[in-house]
């Protein structure tokens, strides 16, 4: 059999199946089979290994390569903290809050303080009104205080 390309010239394809046929008959009969090579052979082998490096011109741009946050540690999220206390003061800026989070640390903040991913808003005699960024957006939440025993507040 003999395949030609349209120009006439033994194809490629005819090439190939014949070196196929060869390597599966010597294969089958145990001959051409590469020979494992030696000890000698291998002497002058030298293994490099390299590591890819990534540079970024930032221009106005965040870089990709740098974590999203500032700091390894970014504190307790909103979700995870809850009011205890609250002493109230009509002055401004007065007001300090007791919050907790879920390891049973304590914070007390001010107006302006930041407790992981929250910012205080404002100290209110009941609540607190944080600013909440997740991801690039803010949303405002309230804590407040639970009540104890059915008594009111």
């Amino acid at each position: 059999m003999q395949v030609r390309s349209p120009k006439g010239t033994p194809g490629l394809l005819a090439l190939a199946m014949v070196a196929a046929t060869a390597a599966t008959a010597s294969a089958q009969s145990g001959q051409g089979a590469s020979p494992q090579p030696s000890q000698r052979d291998t002497a002058g082998i030298q293994l490099v290994y390299e590591r890819e490096v990534f540079s970024y011109r930032d221009g106005a741009r965040r870089d990709p390569f740098h974590p999203l946050t500032d700091s390894d540690e970014t504190g307790p999220r909103f979700e995870e903290l809850t009011l205890q206390g609250i002493l109230y003061s009509t002055g401004r800026g007065q007001s300090v809050a007791s919050i907790v989070d879920a390891t049973g640390r304590v914070y007390r903040v001010r107006a302006g303080d930041v407790i992981g991913n929250s910012r205080v808003v404002e100290i209110g005699p009941l609540r607190v009104v944080l600013a909440v960024e997740n991801f690039g957006t803010i949303r405002q939440e309230m804590l407040e205080l639970k009540k104890r025993g059915g008594a009111e507040r």
